[in-house]
């Protein structure tokens, strides 16, 4: 009697789950419909053990639920700022000398500071340096390459324009979001190390962390793993050159569910990583009674619960990624369209929705 009574519950239960299950992908497929027409969205949610991998194609008349391809990478823009810092911890970690509060001036770096700059790591990091999104001598590369806008945009060209940067009385206090600040990152990391951010970015993430479809910039192999629109069969890649650090980075749905899932369980970590991962979810400066910048990390606090999260965006992709530590969740929204891409901030709202979610 005991046995056939628990064999009902488990049916119940499974039963209960699944309808639950199925209630979820209705919400996430409704709240799709404000996306632009011609998308494809790839998600990836781990919620206490367990992934959903779902994909979306936006039609004109419908929302087509469509075969998920977790492995099929996507440009991931400013989410890369996200695997720059933890490379950066990690660097730093293995430094004797050096951290978040070293000034640049009393570093030896290969490219000029002003002596009125006092700006530290920590400033670059969590974009309170001053700096502005891009610089002025940044338009050149929209000029001469409006297709490709950082084509041009090297080491000359940023250690130019930073060269001449002194810093505020509100060095430290204010956020102004700077791309800039993370290629003056990607200089120092090279410095230091002696390896180029794509060298760093392949021995601590793509191997380091064996998020083996992640890589920063895209080569022949990753293009054959790329997601592209049926309508276009070669995309317009964006190439970074200096800046790849702040916003150059590709990668699929499963690599960054690998990610989130370590920041959520770092039993498995050497202490290198658990630190460096650690440290990135510190609070370092407060926007409001709602916001606050880590260091890589936006986060959110929602219902008193701290939510870790980024979006990024480059020529036709979008993606967010956010976790929720105490709820043991995470959720990872890829994107691509064809047409103008309004989608940015309509994705934040649907993964910040999602991550909140039951």
């Amino acid at each position: 009697m005991k046995q056939h009574i628990s064999i009902l519950l488990y049916f119940f239960l499974a039963s209960l789950c699944h309808k639950t299950h199925a209630q979820g992908e209705t919400e996430i497929s409704k709240s799709l419909e404000v996306l632009e027409k011609g998308t494809h969205i790839e998600i990836g949610i781990f919620h206490n053990g367990e992934i959903s991998r779902l994909a979306y194609e936006i039609e004109k008349e419908r929302i087509e639920k469509v075969e998920a391809s977790p492995d099929k990478i996507f440009e991931i823009g400013s989410i890369t700022k996200v695997l720059t810092s933890y490379i950066v911890h990690s660097v730093l970690f293995e430094k004797q000398g050096i951290d978040l509060q070293s000034k640049l001036k009393d570093m030896e770096l290969s490219f000029p500071i002003h002596h009125k700059n006092e700006s530290r790591i920590l400033h670059l990091i969590n974009h309170t340096s001053n700096l502005p999104k891009m610089p002025s001598n940044y338009i050149w590369g929209m000029i001469k390459s409006p297709a490709n806008p950082y084509l041009i945009y090297d080491k000359k060209r940023i250690s130019k324009y930073y060269k001449s940067h002194k810093t505020k009385h509100s060095l430290g206090t204010a956020t102004k979001y700077s791309n800039f600040g993370y290629g003056i990152l990607g200089l120092m990391l090279t410095d230091l190390t002696g390896k180029t951010y794509r060298e760093l970015f392949e021995a601590y993430i793509s191997n380091g962390l064996g998020m083996k479809n992640s890589q920063s910039g895209i080569t022949e192999s990753g293009k054959s793993k790329l997601y592209r629109s049926p309508e276009q069969v070669e995309d317009c890649l964006w190439q970074l050159n200096q800046m790849e650090c702040e916003g150059g980075g590709y990668s699929s749905v499963n690599d960054l569910l690998k990610f989130t899932q370590y920041v959520l369980d770092k039993s498995q970590l050497d202490q290198k990583s658990k630190t460096a991962l650690s440290a990135m979810e510190n609070e370092t400066i407060k926007i409001n009674e709602e916001r606050s910048i880590g260091t890589g990390w936006m986060i959110q606090y929602q219902d008193g619960r701290k939510i870790l999260f980024h979006d990024g965006g480059s020529k036709g992709y979008k993606s967010f990624v956010a976790i929720d530590i105490e709820r043991n969740k995470s959720v990872v929204l890829l994107s691509k369209n064809c047409g103008l891409n309004k989608n940015s901030y309509l994705l934040k709202k649907i993964g910040l929705d999602i991550i909140s979610s039951n």
